[in-house]
């Protein structure tokens, strides 16, 4: 094919261009061709395994890119704080993920909820390939703070009230009373270290979070690397700081029980 190719280009310049132009053109004519039949000789031996190659590295991008944009299936085993009364005594928040039910007071001259946010997941599932099961029990989660809103609707000018003057009873049959660690009114952070009455002259919401469980689990031993206190018992709060015209309310403690709800959904494997 390549000799073929020289006489044709020979025969075509003996034509066409000029005696003294022959034999340059005629040598870089060799040198082309020698040079195309190189390369055609290397992709004739190279070409396949390289293509195999090259496949098998893009084959392996695109697995990798895949198990990496597509979501697995998970489920989630959620702890949910449920306060234990009546059901007209109960209010549902069905606009927080967090804060799912409140314990409802109604008084002549405010209203008053008390809800704990959902306390720490109990165990997670991820599916791979929505096939291969991995369990994990988040126990570690365990230690994380209880956290409480109290929410004050006043229908008097003469409504006070002192957050730090609520108090965690402890869990199951601990009878400890402990203030909360942490205050905040309206999103604005309070000390704890001097108790005093705040004026409720609109609706207002102080967040509370209990986090000493050396302190409201006098009874069992902690260390600082692993504190995994039960969070299935049942735990009470006494509210004790509100003052109507001068005179404090006397509440009911309040019991909350947790119970369990398995949420499925969606997330990446890593």
């Amino acid at each position: 094919m390549i000799s073929e190719f020289l006489q044709r280009d020979q025969e075509r310049l003996m034509k066409t261009v000029p005696a003294d132009e022959i034999a340059p053109r005629q040598s870089h004519s060799i040198s082309c061709a020698i040079g195309a039949a190189r390369v055609s000789s290397i992709v004739k031996r190279h070409a396949p395994g390289t293509f195999k190659v090259r496949s098998a590295m893009l084959l392996l991008s695109v697995t990798v890119m895949g198990m990496l944009s597509t979501s697995c299936f998970v489920l989630t085993s959620e702890r949910r704080n449920e306060p234990v009364a009546a059901r007209d005594s109960i209010k549902v928040n069905t606009g927080s993920k967090e804060l799912r039910y409140s314990r409802l007071f109604q008084y002549p001259n405010f209203t008053l909820d008390v809800g704990v946010n959902d306390g720490p997941d109990r165990w997670q599932i991820v599916f791979l390939f929505y096939v291969l099961p991995l369990p994990n029990r988040l126990d570690y989660l365990s230690g994380e703070p209880v956290s409480v809103d109290v929410h004050l609707d006043p229908k008097s000018a003469e409504i006070e009230f002192d957050p730090r003057k609520v108090f965690f009873l402890g869990l199951g049959t601990n009878q400890v009373r402990v203030p909360p660690s942490s205050v905040w009114q309206d999103q604005r952070r309070l000390g704890t270290n001097v108790s005093n009455a705040v004026s409720i002259t609109n609706d207002t919401t102080f967040h509370l979070e209990f986090s000493d469980w050396s302190q409201m689990l006098p009874d069992q031993q902690f260390s600082l690397l692993k504190v995994q206190p039960d969070r299935d018992l049942p735990f009470r709060f006494s509210i004790e700081g509100i003052l109507d015209s001068g005179r404090t309310v006397v509440l009911p403690s309040i019991t909350f029980r947790p119970t369990a709800r398995i949420r499925p959904g969606f997330r990446l494997p890593y």
